[in-house]
């Protein structure tokens, strides 16, 4: 193959030499790029930045270490594709399906995945600083040490996700469905899982400090040794979840029912809650480290 040809399978087109703003033509652009997927070498490296690829069918390409940064790939087919260590940063793919896909050790850093299907991704050591994937199907990704601090998850199903130590911090998760997640050792701080469904979750060891659970559904979890300092947890449904030496430090459980026999060895200095639904006494807080379950 002479060395010109085997340059284009890689960046077909255009590449550093020729930016996309030179492409007229899309759609003739998007078919070589079909084509140059079946070579032997695929896409693997090709620079791909800026391009318009919405709609086009990738499934199963070959993009390891590709660059798609700022592309359109919005309804675009990259089920089964090989994503490994490509810049997926500052594209759109709305609407766009990459159930299967491999894209371990990506850079996804502002892009938006809104109503994206991600099922069975390996997101592993992955970067998703500020990415959008509200609306989006996450079920069973591989997510665990990802960085997703700022990102938007708002409606989006995540069952049976693997977040195990997972940068969730300051996210946005309201509405979101976590059933079966494994979010142990996982930072959530300051996220917000308003009116979220985190129902037999593990949440062992994860930080859940000045989070908002208002609403959620936390049924059946298992919330061993988590730092809930400042959490805001009103009107919530704790009854069935399992509560054992959390720091519930000046949280607010205001409106939230309570099974005491749930809670074994927490703090509950300043915590703030309806006596009337669990706790005995007085006023509008308790305080001390014994706590009910001691």
């Amino acid at each position: 193959m002479p060395d010109n040809q085997s340059k284009n399978s890689q960046t077909p087109l255009f590449g550093a030499d020729r930016p996309a703003s030179e492409v007229k033509d899309w759609s003739a652009y998007c078919e070589a790029l079909v084509t140059a997927s079946t070579t032997e070498n695929g896409l693997r490296g090709a620079c791909l930045s800026g391009a318009n690829l919405a709609e086009i069918d990738l499934s199963g390409a070959d993009l390891r270490d590709a660059d798609l940064s700022g592309a359109s790939l919005d309804g675009a087919d990259f089920s089964g594709a090989d994503l490994t260590g490509a810049d997926l940063s500052g594209l759109s793919a709305k609407r766009a399906i990459f159930e299967g896909a491999n894209m371990q050790g990506a850079v996804l850093d502002g892009s938006l995945f809104e109503m994206a299907v991600l099922t069975d991704v390996n997101l592993r050591e992955a970067h998703a600083e500020q990415t959008c994937f509200s609306c989006s199907h996450l079920v069973n990704v591989q997510g665990e040490g990802v960085c997703f601090t700022g990102a938007d998850f708002a409606a989006s199903t995540l069952t049976s996700a693997n977040l195990e130590g997972a940068d969730l911090s300051r996210t946005k998760a309201s509405d979101a469905d976590f059933t079966g997640a494994n979010l142990s050792h996982a930072n959530l701080t300051g996220a917000d899982f308003m009116d979220a469904f985190l129902r037999e979750c593990d949440l062992g060891n994860a930080d859940l400090s000045e989070s908002i659970l208002n609403g959620a559904d936390l049924k059946d979890s298992a919330l061993v040794d988590v730092d809930m300092t400042g959490v805001t947890m009103r009107d919530s449904l704790i009854q069935e979840a399992k509560f054992l030496r959390c720091n519930l430090t000046d949280a607010d459980l205001r409106g939230t029912a309570i099974n005491l026999g749930n809670f074994k060895d927490c703090v509950w200095e300043g915590i703030r809650l309806d006596f009337r639904l669990g706790m005995p006494g007085g006023d509008d807080s308790a305080e001390g480290e014994s706590g009910p379950g001691q």
